[in-house]
């Protein structure tokens, strides 16, 4: 599982399953920390919905989790395989975070 930190908290995150829905859209069966949850979208658009009657998933942490799918639909336009998205993740999140560190801090 790759750790996720949003709101000073750390999650767990893989996807453990993507089905296709006709016409273009995606069923993501992920996992946080030891819980399942499924996030339906539309391939290459960031719209994630949480479609599984489980406690609501924080919004910072459901918009992250959205982008990082999305940068992998996006970038290789293919069905992947569960491993190579779960590396890609790795990737997304590694990019996120060198860009987040490199901003310049407003002062107020």
């Amino acid at each position: 599982m790759i750790p996720i930190t949003s709101k000073n908290q750390t999650y767990f995150f893989s996807i453990v399953h993507v089905t296709k829905q006709p016409p273009d859209k995606l069923i993501y069966g992920i996992l946080i920390n030891s819980e399942s949850y499924y996030l339906s979208k539309t391939i290459g658009i960031e719209d994630c919905a949480q479609i599984d009657s489980k406690p609501r998933l924080d919004h910072t942490l459901l918009l992250e989790i959205c982008d990082i799918m999305t940068r992998f639909e996006v970038a290789y336009q293919e069905y992947p395989s569960l491993e190579f998205i779960n590396v890609e993740i790795i990737k997304a999140l590694d990019l996120i975070r060198k860009v987040v560190l490199s901003l310049p801090n407003k002062k107020s």
